[in-house]
């Protein structure tokens, strides 16, 4: 058996955009009960952000925010083993950045860490991952623009001598910084590329003044044995983990990443190893020459330093322009860091996490109202810290001598909650691969991760999360800035107010979300009572229309049944009306089609009905028709349809009824019509008038007269008129003829109309005019046919149809070509089809001719079915063959095989007894298979072979 080939397999590649029906975040959201109603809403997927930036621009954004000049000016004093600090640094990042990639490729490709926790810890969970980074970014933001302040004020512009001045001075930054961020990120995005490249320049400056130094002619100021670090530079390792942070923040943007292929978008988050290559590069490089200027001296002023060696090796002005070139750089810098963090505010309130205003966007694709309230909070956050530090003690943050150090302890604060964000990320991807081996099903997402892969990651992020901690304790336990803090105020200072930025900012960001969540509660309770409102008003409306509609309901019911019962129904004897015969000859035709039972229809004509009509006036005709219906109705019972076709026409229909059936329920009826007068009171003083009445009734068979219902109709009618014709008052069938051809009777069923004969002697002609081997075959199976049929005590018009069926079971082979049906060889796939034809094509010559052909013809149809049920062309198995048709299968199966064909030698009669035992139960009725054994030990079958199967006259009639 052929089986449909098996649909190919869904490619495994995770899409990297809109992921719909894939992405466990979009899944999260729209069936987690943390999430705010309004997540939901279109509004929200409405507003999206421009696709202005291309995998380039995610590198210039990294490279932008990890590279600066303060940690390599730092590493001046610390000797060679400052490389070792950088390299163990990138240790302590490198799991930051592994896992980063790895949640960009399996998890998605777009949102960073926001997304991709919320995708495996839930919607809680993304928010708190996504405060932690967003304080990080702000407190980067506020270091940037103290930076920018302390180096107007160190160096070239001393215009900010009060604090008044220095606040005024910061307020203007702001201001400047305020005016670039608005600028569309499709142009903003080449100015900070250019500003990274003054950046690099600066860095690359400051390493070759120490190759130069060398070049020409001093000595390192290095000496070798300062190649391992020591203990009491271990706040430059802390310091060298901050200046390797923040490299995979860009993620947050790749949402806005033009012209991403499907099969590509995996490659946008490779950025973050080129990143990291570069930036490794530029430290290491810039390191080594500063070292080898400077020897190890620990400089209150880092940036002096490096400005120093700058200006020692290429003078002057080029110092200026550095100096000019570490401005612009801190600018933007902190525009950049404006800018990812109202991402992360954007993205917060498009999932309902924050207000829905902070998603508006201007026509230049710039989330205005996010980048706003990020300025606005940087800025209170910078005037609450210097109002804290300035009241507690005399530290003034914008002040000349306090701008480094605080500028270096915002450092401190932003890599303690960025590090504290990253174990988030590690905890969260530790539970979900745990989670994961312990479900039975899984999605997309999690059949992708192997338990190879799921053990790696694992792995590496328990090392992360050590890292991690590694790096806290180091930035807490080792001052940046010992001439400001001492070691003592450094740890409560960086812990105090890291833990007041966590919960400040935890509260920003968790009373909106309540607000937003209350808000959306009382919008939807308002529209719900406003809604409950107008449903109490329409009810009480409706109460009032029910009873008005039930009452004309009810009318109108009883009218639609009236009309519907008058449709179908004759008034005057209250039974089934022409058109409901019709409807029900159409269902018991379709019913009797499928079960392949027989079914009988009757028209039941009274005899001289219009005398009565024309004696005693039509309403005896009416009561006469009335009465008759109801004698029709019990003769019949309530399992057969008894309805008027028309005028002084009945038409009766019998279901799973032969012809010995349906002639005796039609005696019965006439029978009933004439056996008791009609009574009819002409008035209340006259006599009562008794009407004798009898009916002429006509009978055809499905489907032996037909199998349409104009067929059976046409044969009902033809037999009614012909018992009008033959004397009224009788029960004819249009195939039962007498030879006289005049009177036609149930009893003359087993005699030959001249039109029969006509009709077999043409049938006879062709078949051996078409092929004498198929004749002479057909003559040899009539008498054997009919001793089987006697010896299964058939009656004699079934013996009759046997005998019939046999001569002409092989009509249909005159549409099989000749050179099918006499091939040598076997027979091909079409071949097989064009014979297997064959019966139904005998089926349908026969049904033409009529009368007793078109019984003959429904057994010949099926001569060819197996008890099993595996034969053609229908399909029948067991009882459903008719028995004269499983005769004929088994006679048929004997003479073929010891007759022989052109394509098969004959074999002995031993053999074809044996082979009929064996296929008994299987390709035969066993009962019929052990009657015909049982013929063929008769010792004068041979003799009855030899008589014709039809009467002498018909004989000679067709052979003379």
């Amino acid at each position: 058996m052929e089986t449909s080939p098996t649909p190919a397999q869904p490619h495994n590649n995770p899409t990297p955009e809109r992921h719909t029906d894939q992405d466990p975040f979009l899944r999260r959201l729209d069936i987690d009960a943390n999430v705010p109603l309004k997540a939901t809403q279109p509004v929200h997927a409405l507003r999206q952000l421009p696709k202005t930036l291309t995998k380039r621009d995610l590198l210039v954004f990294s490279l932008l925010t990890v590279l600066m000049f303060t940690p390599v000016s730092i590493a001046g004093g610390v000797g060679y083993g400052a490389l070792i600090y950088w390299l163990l640094a990138f240790l302590i990042v490198l799991p930051i950045i592994i896992i980063s990639r790895w949640l960009s490729l399996r998890v998605a490709s777009y949102g960073g860490q926001y997304r991709w926790i919320t995708a495996l810890g839930g919607p809680q969970w993304g928010s708190i991952t996504g405060l932690f980074f967003w304080l990080a970014g702000l407190f980067a933001t506020i270091a940037s623009l103290i930076s920018s302040l302390v180096i107007f004020q160190i160096f070239a512009l001393p215009l900010f001598t009060t604090p008044v001045e220095e606040l005024e001075g910061l307020l203007c930054l702001t201001a400047i910084v305020l005016g670039l961020i608005f600028i569309p990120l499709g142009k903003l995005k080449y100015i900070l590329a250019g500003i990274l490249i003054l950046n690099m320049l600066q860095i690359l400056l400051l390493g070759l003044a120490g190759y130069l130094w060398v070049l020409n002619g001093h000595a390192p100021a290095t000496s070798s044995a300062t190649i391992l670090p020591g203990p009491q530079h271990m706040e430059f390792f802390s310091i060298a983990i901050w200046g390797l942070l923040g490299g995979e923040a860009p993620y947050i943007m790749t949402s806005e990443v033009k012209n991403q292929h499907p099969d590509r978008g995996r490659n946008v988050g490779n950025f973050i190893w080129r990143s990291y290559a570069i930036i490794l590069s530029f430290y290491l490089f810039s390191t080594l020459g500063i070292l080898l200027f400077f020897g190890q001296q620990n400089n209150p002023v880092p940036i002096q330093t490096g400005i120093a060696a700058i200006q020692n090796t290429f003078g002057l002005a080029i110092s200026k322009v550095v100096l000019i070139f570490f401005l612009i750089g801190t600018t933007g810098k902190t525009v950049l860091f404006i800018t990812m963090s109202s991402r992360l505010l954007f993205m917060a309130a498009r999932d309902g996490m924050l207000p829905e205003r902070l998603t508006r966007i201007n026509r230049q694709g710039i989330p205005y109202m996010s980048l706003l309230v990020q300025v606005g909070i940087t800025a209170a956050f910078v005037l609450l810290m210097d109002l804290l530090l300035t009241g507690i003690s005399d530290f003034n943050p914008i002040s000349t001598q306090h701008g480094l150090p605080f500028y270096l302890f915002l450092r401190a604060i932003t890599t303690i909650i960025w590090l504290l964000a990253a174990i988030q990320v590690f905890a969260m991807v530790i539970r979900y691969i745990v989670h994961l081996k312990n479900r039975s099903r899984h999605s997309r997402l999690e059949a992708r991760i192997s338990g190879r892969e799921g053990a790696w990651i694992v792995a590496i992020s328990c090392f992360g999360i050590i890292t991690m901690l590694i790096g806290i304790v180091e930035v807490i336990g080792h001052s940046w800035a010992p001439t400001i803090f001492s070691q003592m105020r450094w740890n409560f200072t960086v812990v105090t107010f890291t833990l007041i930025a966590i919960v400040i900012g935890w509260l920003c960001a968790e009373i909106p979300r309540k607000h937003t969540l209350l808000t959306t509660l009382r919008k939807v309770n308002t529209r719900e009572q406003a809604l409950r409102n107008q449903l109490e008003e329409a009810y009480h409306e409706q109460q009032i229309l029910v009873a008005q509609q039930q009452e004309l309901l009810t009318a109108v019911d009883q009218l639609y049944r009236e009309n519907a019962r008058a449709a179908v129904t004759d008034p005057i004897t209250n039974l089934p009306n022409h058109r409901a015969v019709i409807a029900y000859i159409d269902t018991a035709l379709r019913e009797a089609s499928e079960t392949r039972e027989s079914m009988a229809l009757l028209f039941v004509d009274l005899d001289r009905f219009k005398l009565i009509n024309d004696s005693w006036g039509h309403p005896a005709g009416d009561a006469v028709l009335h009465e008759v219906g109801i004698r029709l109705q019990d003769t019949v019972g309530i399992t057969n349809f008894v309805g008027r076709y028309g005028g002084e026409e009945f038409a009766v229909i019998l279901r799973h009824s032969n012809v010995s059936e349906a002639v005796q329920v039609a005696e019965k009826i006439r029978h009933k019509i004439m056996a008791k007068p009609f009574i009819w009171d002409i008035d209340e003083n006259a006599t009562p008038v008794e009407l004798t009445i009898t009916a002429s009734i006509g009978i055809s068979i499905y489907p032996y007269h037909g199998e349409t219902r104009e067929a059976l109709l046409e044969q009902a009618d033809r037999a009614m008129y012909r018992a009008k014709h033959s004397g009224r008052n009788r029960v004819c069938i249009v195939f039962a003829e007498e030879r006289a051809h005049q009177i036609i009777t149930v009893s003359g069923l087993g005699s030959f109309s001249s039109e029969e004969i006509c009709t077999a002697r043409a049938l006879l002609a062709a078949m051996q005019a078409y092929d004498k081997e198929t004749y002479e075959h057909a003559q040899r199976m009539v008498n054997l046919s009919e001793a089987v049929a006697r010896r299964l005590r058939c009656g004699s018009e079934e013996i009759h149809n046997v005998r019939l069926a046999a001569m002409f079971h092989d009509i249909g082979k005159v549409a099989v070509p000749d050179s099918i049906l006499h091939k040598p060889g076997p027979l091909n796939t079409d071949e097989w089809e064009v014979i297997r034809r064959h019966p139904d094509t005998g089926r349908q010559i026969l049904s033409r001719a009529g009368g007793t052909f078109a019984i003959v013809a429904y057994i010949i149809g099926a001569h060819h079915e197996r008890w099993d049920g595996q034969g053609y062309p229908g399909g029948l198995a067991g009882e459903q063959i008719p028995l004269a048709a499983r005769i004929l299968s088994v006679v048929d199966a004997y003479d073929t095989m010891i007759s022989g064909r052109v394509y098969r030698k004959p074999i002995s009669h031993e053999e074809a007894c044996a082979e009929l035992k064996c296929c008994a139960d299987s390709q035969f009725d066993s009962t019929v298979v052990e009657a015909f054994l049982q013929v063929l030990q008769l010792p004068d079958i041979t003799a009855e072979a030899s008589e014709p199967f039809l009467p002498q006259h018909l004989v000679e009639a067709i052979t003379e």
